[in-house]
């Protein structure tokens, strides 16, 4: 039951586990996570504006970064909670009113598809 446990929660980093999950390079991480965080539904939108607009979701990629600097779950749970409050991912219109911008809840459901797929290699 140690095993189990170990590699559930026990990892180096976010950004480690991540890519080891979603079969991506270390390079990939920060795109890979941007998109899966936003809706579904932005997705269009959030490629067009990081083409035209860079600067745009900076805030978001910064915050991604610290993310996949995590070295634990609790960590990870803390930092996806924090979205929704954090006033440099909730400024303007598109971001407050709209919520274009990364999503904890997206976040904590990417947390739960890893955790799952951990625990199902240790059964």
């Amino acid at each position: 039951m140690a095993k189990a446990s170990n590699s559930t929660t026990a990892f180096s980093d976010f950004k480690t586990v991540f890519c080891e999950h979603f079969g991506c390079s270390a390079e990939s991480f920060l795109p890979e996570l941007f998109y899966r965080s936003l809706d579904p539904g932005w997705r269009p939108l959030a490629a067009v504006l990081r083409r035209a607009w860079p600067a745009f979701f900076a805030r978001d990629l910064l915050y991604l970064e610290r993310l996949g600097t995590a070295r634990n779950w609790s960590d990870v749970v803390s930092l996806a909670n924090r979205i929704r409050t954090d006033e440099d991912l909730n400024r303007g219109l598109l971001r407050r009113a709209l919520h274009l911008r990364i999503s904890g809840a997206r976040i904590m459901k990417l947390r739960e598809e890893i955790t799952r797929a951990r625990l199902a290699e240790c059964a």
